[in-house]
């Protein structure tokens, strides 16, 4: 498997564009959601984490469209006086080894 870096990688709630970020050297990303009014029963009902780039990109043989998935609840947490919240798209990416979108 190919690591997939430079891809585009969308957070969107209905159409809204809630968070972006390009995958690192390594295939991997986050994205942060800081002070947002979100809650997450919304995002986990209402929201889809998009591989915007498509997998083609990183392997012929890979889908020519883009990749989407709804979220998954991971866990929470205290960091210093905020409370951070983890999510994964529940379908794994092609091409990607880790990701994670964080609000706190």
């Amino acid at each position: 498997m190919c690591v997939f870096t430079d891809a585009l990688v969308l957070l969107l709630c209905g159409e809204n564009l809630i968070g972006s970020t390009m995958t690192n050297g390594i295939g991997a990303f986050n994205i942060t959601l800081r002070g947002s009014p979100l809650l997450v029963t919304t995002l986990l009902s209402s929201c889809k984490v998009v591989l915007a780039t498509p997998p083609s990109a990183c392997n012929a043989t890979l889908p020519a469209k883009p990749l989407q998935a709804s979220l998954r609840y991971v866990g929470s947490n205290i960091v210093g006086l905020s409370k951070v919240t983890t999510l994964t798209p529940k379908e794994p990416f092609t091409c990607l080894t880790f990701i994670r979108i964080r609000l706190g």
